[in-house]
């Protein structure tokens, strides 16, 4: 989700949204835990941040919330 307060414009919106959509396709089928639902909250600097990172974002959060495969 990204809110209005996040990001004043549709476009951007769309395009954190996007982002976060392709790092969550490239990770979660294969590190993610099977039969949990994840909500991916975008910021800001999800626009402009590199999408390695953004990936690697996510592999962190998954191993802090205990769901790695």
């Amino acid at each position: 989700t990204v809110t209005k307060k996040t990001e004043k414009t549709a476009v951007g919106r769309n395009r954190i949204k996007r982002r976060l959509r392709a790092a969550a396709t490239a990770i979660l089928p294969l590190h993610a835990k099977e039969g949990h639902d994840y909500v991916l909250i975008g910021k800001a600097a999800g626009a402009k941040r590199p999408f390695e990172d953004l990936c690697n974002d996510l592999k962190w959060c998954l191993k802090k919330l205990d769901c790695l495969k």
